[in-house]
């Protein structure tokens, strides 16, 4: 949701021009998220070496529920600043960390089912995230607060409740991760 209604909120709340809000946001894009999923997966294989073997699992879970005050925070301050680093640090702690959580997925995954279990993932995420996501933070702004100017707090109301869900689920799934990864 936050992705899908990031720049609208940069456009409606914080008064930016279009060219303005999608510079920025591929600017961090490129120089915070690209870096950070190269930082993260060198973690995880240091980690994993030193045996850590749930580290990524781990990072997925710890990127999910860190999201949520710097969502409360970045999207209820309306300020231009709160915005840019509330973008900078969803891009390295959260979006970042979910690349080591498909890595643990294919790590307990039989070589013959990855794409497979692959095409599952992308699945579920354009279904709940890309989909799902975006409507809920519209469905916020329209229905509950009715003003399109709430769509910051839409997206942090969303935040909070969706992303502890997130964190919850893939920790209580660890156990059965790490009896996957004993078998594999």
């Amino acid at each position: 949701g936050m992705s899908s209604w990031a720049p609208t909120y940069g456009r409606r709340v914080l008064g930016l021009t279009p060219a303005e809000v999608g510079t920025e946001i591929g600017v961090i894009v490129v120089f915070v998220g690209v870096p950070a999923a190269a930082i993260y997966g060198w973690l995880v294989d240091r980690f994993v070496a030193r045996g850590i073997d749930d580290f990524a699992w781990r990072t997925f879970a710890i990127g999910a529920i860190s999201a949520v005050p710097m969502l409360v925070f970045g999207f209820t301050a309306d300020t231009h600043g709160a915005f840019i680093a509330t973008l900078i640090f969803l891009q390295f702690a959260t979006y970042s960390s979910t690349s080591p959580g498909f890595a643990a997925l294919m790590m307990v995954t039989p070589p013959e089912m990855r794409g497979r279990m692959a095409a599952v993932i992308v699945l579920c995420i354009n279904l709940l995230g890309s989909a799902g996501g975006p409507m809920i933070v519209g469905a916020l702004t329209d229905f509950v607060f009715g003003d399109p100017q709430k769509v910051g707090l839409s997206i942090a109301l969303n935040g909070a409740l969706i992303a502890p869900l997130a964190a919850w689920s893939i920790w209580t799934a660890r156990p059965y991760f790490l009896a996957r990864l004993k078998q594999a």
